[in-house]
């Protein structure tokens, strides 16, 4: 259905990111959506393995979940599942500025060339400053975190370091010439996970660009590697009584950033009901105060597909739950009926993704800065 998924602090099954263009957008999936049942059976205690076979199958088949939505509360979704393929960049210019944006929306094994194609697109067109876009990037292949850098530092510089169970250490470098030379500027937030993170993490510790989160967020915290163990003798049955097949998800190695800074959270000895130690994920270089409910509609934009910032009109609310209710008409049905929504206001303004607005200012500075010191 086109959503990456996580276990919270608490194992509840969360909604990180929907996928740009996928069912589980069209459908009205936000960001940190929960999703407490599928096809009306509890999720608590579920695994991401079992979570993962409950949601895929054939494309055209229907698949039933509802999710918990803060300050919503329960809503039920029926989505269509469909094949799933995303571009992994979408990049344009601002021209009047001179600044090159791209939008990498995952790490997949084209990531690395398409960027370069747009970068290269910039150097054609004389930008003089590049925004690289990895917000609600939840990761990918390490190669492209890897070769995704190897864009913008020299060749030869420490990208990542990975440091096995019992310390044996692994360091990647870059392996090409750089091709973009204009300042940087990195937007990363929350949800920016695995190998955004090591690309923020390496354009931070080799001085390259500037990175940009709203107030108070550094990046996810995803920074492991785990390889997955089938277990031959399982005692887990299916309702038939056949053996289910399962595995052991085993952490074997952890990412580090070229100073050696973690990027999982350090929890000590036990990471049980415990705070990390160590806070994980990356900080930011400069952060933007940004309105509550800013999230979502940022959301809603950066797919520029459809309108996600407003509940889907058909909501079939639970039972005990009221529905809204207003003198305006809703879209659905009367007032009172458990189909009613009322009528989504006109927006006043037009949307303005104040993060982005703020990185543009900052490399419009970077950029004189630069001229000068060429000068």
């Amino acid at each position: 259905i086109g959503i990456h998924i996580i276990l919270d602090q608490n194992r509840v099954l969360t909604v990180l990111a929907p996928m740009p263009g996928t069912p589980a957008v069209k459908a009205g999936l936000l960001p940190w959506d929960r999703i407490i049942e599928i096809e009306g059976k509890s999720t608590e205690n579920i695994t991401l393995v079992e979570a993962v076979k409950k949601l895929t199958g054939p494309a055209g088949t229907k698949v039933n979940i509802t999710v918990y939505r803060e300050g919503v509360g329960k809503m039920d979704f029926t989505i269509e599942r469909g094949q799933i393929k995303i571009a992994s960049v979408y990049s344009t210019e601002f021209k009047d500025d001179k600044i090159g944006y791209a939008r990498i929306a995952k790490f997949s094994k084209e990531t690395s060339e398409d960027l370069r194609k747009a970068l290269d697109q910039f150097n054609r067109d004389g930008m003089k400053g590049v925004i690289i876009d990895v917000r609600f990037n939840t990761g990918g292949l390490l190669r492209e975190a890897i070769d995704v850098s190897g864009l913008f530092l020299p060749k030869g510089k420490v990208v990542v370091r990975v440091r096995q169970r019992g310390g044996e250490e692994t360091v990647f470098h870059s392996e090409r010439e750089p091709v973009c030379h204009q300042p940087l500027a990195l937007l990363i937030n929350r949800a920016s996970a695995s190998a955004s993170e090591i690309f923020a993490g390496a354009v931070k510790d080799h001085h390259r660009g500037y990175l940009i989160a709203p107030k108070g967020e550094r990046t996810f915290g995803k920074g492991s590697v785990q390889t997955i163990e089938e277990l031959t003798h399982s005692l887990d049955r299916d309702e038939d009584g056949n053996p289910n097949r399962s595995a052991v998800r085993i952490t074997t190695a952890k990412f580090y950033t070229p100073n050696g800074t973690r990027i999982e959270p350090g929890y000590g000895t036990s990471a049980r009901r415990e705070k990390p130690k160590e806070p994980g994920g990356i900080s930011p270089d400069i952060e933007v105060p940004l309105p509550r409910g800013y999230e979502r509609e940022l959301f809603g934009n950066l797919l520029g597909e459809v309108d996600i910032t407003t509940p889907p009109a058909k909501l079939k609310l639970p039972p005990k739950e009221k529905t809204p209710k207003t003198e305006d008409k809703g879209t659905s049905g009367p007032a009172g009926s458990e189909f009613y929504l009322p009528k989504p206001a006109e927006p006043e303004t037009k949307y303005v993704d104040l993060q982005l607005e703020e990185a543009k200012k900052y490399m419009r500075l970077l950029i004189l800065e630069h001229e000068r010191e060429k000068d």
